[in-house]
């Protein structure tokens, strides 16, 4: 897998979860009464609307997913014209959602339709193609007083006609294609507050067109709230005499005492190595089902870190907190391939000041060869480096820690058999180009990385040489090939 994509998509992932970070600094866009003043097509919608609903409504606006806008353009009746979705509320009815639809009557817009829905607000809008040759399925996830709770409509004949859902509360829903139909099928992840557990039930449309669950299996019920949500490859099967390639969806989510965990929900689907039919199961493989209560240890993780996708894969992170340290750690990133976990790449990620260390393949000997991050070792504190000295072998490995009094991250030797730090081997400063200006004269010793945003990033490698392999300048060259910056 290249490396060069994988610390691409990583960069991605970071830029995902900085603008998601920003929305909470944000006001509640619906506690405004006007959007600001819309121009060209907008506003020909938004007079379009006020003349249907009047001048004393509360716009109300998805908090999460793609749509973010109380209005929304698309092809509603799938006829290859867009129309428009507005989610609102009317003054006194503050408690009540509601839903009007417009369309372009070739002379101007026009509202031709209106309704309320069963929540206070608007958590999340997606679209799914369920039926072939039908309007696609508009699905509008609700809060609630107490909950989440699905409506799913499909627009017909100008009218908005409400779907029945064998399940409609839920925790958290995917549109995807499990079952290799071509058509999207509709995952639900479900709190079942009698049993305390947690499922995940792939619904389809049957043939009197209501959404029925098909498959459910377990899912980890010690989870609090769902975080995010990804869709990847997971393995290629043969479905009808055709290669197919089965797709999971993973969900990033948060336990009551505050650990992450990755969850992997697919259908397993198609033919055995043998050729034969497989009786389809939807799999949760990270979650032990046996236990009294569901849970999923794999991938459970202290520090926040999502899944990303690589090569149309899931790369699951795990942490590990480093030696001498109380709130530093290395991230390997893993993909699952329908059995196995298998590791892909090894950082130190410091989210906080925007950058990265690649550490795969960090050491390397006489001949060339790597004997730095084993995944023999993955069960282990970090992968080790394996130094000698007067012809005794010790396990030596790189561990960080943050100095308290400058701030620098540190990367020093840690000795595993004694348990102590040993040497360091260099440090990195990040730091306000206007302050680094004005300071510059105390840090002769350190070299520019790079700079972003009136960031300067700064290093400083020990001058003394730990061993034959480790000079100084071997040692510059490497920090300066591995340092990477995070897009802010």
């Amino acid at each position: 897998m290249n490396v060069k994509r994988i610390l691409s998509a990583l960069a991605t992932i970071i830029i995902i979860i900085t603008l998601s970070a920003c929305d909470g600094m944000i006001a509640a866009p619906e506690t405004l009464m006007r959007m600001p003043r819309p121009m060209g097509e907008l506003e020909e919608i938004s007079a379009a609307f006020e003349a249907s609903v009047g001048s004393d409504y509360l716009l109300r606006f998805p908090a999460s997913g793609y749509y973010r806008s109380a209005f929304v353009k698309h092809d509603l009746d799938g006829n290859g014209t867009d129309g428009v979705l507005v989610f609102y509320s009317l003054i006194g009815e503050a408690d009540i959602v509601r839903i009007n639809v417009l369309r372009d009557a070739g002379s101007g817009w026009e509202s031709i339709y209106d309704m309320e829905t069963s929540g206070i607000g608007v958590e999340r809008l997606a679209f799914a193609s369920m039926c072939a040759g039908r309007p696609p399925k508009i699905i509008v996830g609700l809060t609630t007083h107490s909950d989440k709770l699905l409506n799913v409509y499909f627009f017909e004949d100008d009218i908005l006609h409400q779907v029945e859902l064998e399940q409609s509360s839920y925790m958290e829903f995917a549109v995807v294609d499990m079952t290799l139909d071509g058509q999207d099928d509709l995952l639900l992840i479900h709190y079942d507050p009698d049993l305390s557990i947690i499922s995940a039930n792939l619904c389809v449309i049957n043939e009197y067109g209501i959404i029925e669950i098909a498959y459910s299996t377990l899912v980890d019920s010690e989870v609090a709230s769902y975080i995010a949500v990804n869709a990847g490859i997971i393995k290629e099967t043969t479905v009808d005499g055709q290669t197919r390639k089965i797709t999971g969806v993973f969900l990033d989510a948060v336990k009551a005492d505050g650990r992450i965990i990755t969850e992997l929900i697919y259908l397993d689907i198609g033919q055995d190595e043998y050729g034969w039919p497989i009786e389809p199961e939807l799999k949760a493989p990270f979650t032990d089902a046996s236990s009294p209560i569901p849970v999923n240890n794999t991938t459970q993780r202290v520090a926040t870190r999502y899944s990303m996708i690589i090569d149309e894969r899931i790369a699951i992170p795990i942490d590990t907190l480093l030696p001498g340290s109380n709130y530093t750690y290395l991230t390997r990133w893993y993909v699952y391939d329908g059995a196995n976990l298998n590791y892909v790449l090894v950082a130190y990620m410091n989210i906080d000041e925007g950058y990265y260390i690649n550490l795969e393949g960090w050491w390397q000997r006489d001949g060339g060869s790597n004997i730095a991050y084993d995944d023999v070792y993955v069960d282990a504190y970090i992968e080790s480096l394996n130094l000698w000295r007067d012809d005794s072998r010790r396990d030596i490995i790189i561990t960080v820690y943050v100095d308290e009094d400058s701030g620098e991250h540190v990367f020093s030797l840690w000795d595993s058999y004694s348990e102590m730090m040993t040497w360091e081997l260099f440090r990195i400063l990040a730091a306000p180009e206007e302050w680094w200006r004005e300071n510059e004269s105390a840090f002769e010793l350190y070299f520019e990385l790079d700079r972003h945003n009136n960031i300067i990033y700064l290093c400083r490698v020990n001058a003394e040489v730990y061993d034959e392999h480790l000079t100084r300048e071997y040692i510059v060259d490497e920090v300066v090939r591995r340092f990477n910056l995070y897009p802010r």
